[in-house]
């Protein structure tokens, strides 16, 4: 039997299309009446720059005087860096110097504090970084360190309502999954997620470079009939 899978997408940027599927592969039943919202979720999904690999900080010393510390070994784009070694054995205020900084950070003279936020033109390694404290004579240096700018990572949420009627006024019955396809170009959605359960509503789509992501859904039903795909919305990250 021909059907219909009716769907809404609703994007964190003010933008709805509500959209329409008809017509099952082989005339299998599929289903209506469902809704689905897309939402962009950067400000708080989980991204690469919410965890931070460290490099080893094993302290160096000078006398009493020694500094000590482990500084991020990456970051993401427009991510804050923030790092701070310790010292101890200071009689008087030190002094603090870096070699080879990031041209995205700022280096603090009197606490030796590196920190920045880099864009999307500064991805890449920075290597060979080198932070020393001066207290008089006496000179302590922290272990050379790398920091690598990765591409920002984010997610988008989505959730739909369950269909619950067929195109010709029947109960559904035989809703088994969803699938989600989605990718870079909107003729060209080369990702396919499945959801399995008709009354798995929610999934977020995890791990998105920044740009825009375009999306669609389809109905599967217990036959593995799929229907047709809804519009491509858009989703900018």
């Amino acid at each position: 039997m021909t059907s219909i899978f009716r769907t809404c997408i609703v994007c964190a940027l003010p933008v709805v299309a509500c959209l329409i599927i008809s017509g099952c592969r082989d005339g299998s039943s599929a289903t209506t009446d469902g809704t689905v919202a897309a939402t962009n979720d950067t400000g708080t999904a989980t991204t690469a720059s919410s965890t931070a690999t460290t490099a080893s900080g094993t302290a160096t010393t000078a006398g009493s005087l020694s500094i000590s510390g482990q500084p991020a070994a990456s970051i993401a784009v427009d991510a804050s860096y923030d790092f701070m070694p310790k010292v101890s054995g200071a009689a008087a205020a030190p002094v603090f110097s870096i070699q080879n900084k990031p041209a995205w950070a700022a280096f603090n003279t009197t606490t030796g504090a590196l920190t920045g936020k880099p864009t999307a033109l500064q991805e890449g390694m920075y290597s060979k970084i080198e932070i020393r404290v001066i207290e008089g004579v006496n000179t302590a240096v922290l272990p050379a360190f790398s920091i690598q700018v990765t591409a920002a990572q984010a997610s988008v949420n989505l959730l739909w309502v369950e269909p619950v009627r067929n195109t010709d006024g029947t109960t559904m019955m035989d809703l088994a999954a969803y699938h989600i396809y989605f990718g870079l170009k909107a003729s060209s959605l080369d990702k396919v997620l499945t959801v399995i359960g008709a009354a798995n509503t929610t999934y977020t789509v995890a791990n998105l470079a920044p740009g825009t992501w375009y999306f669609a859904i389809a109905a599967v039903n217990k036959a593995g009939v799929e229907s047709d795909l809804t519009e491509v919305v858009p989703v900018v990250i």
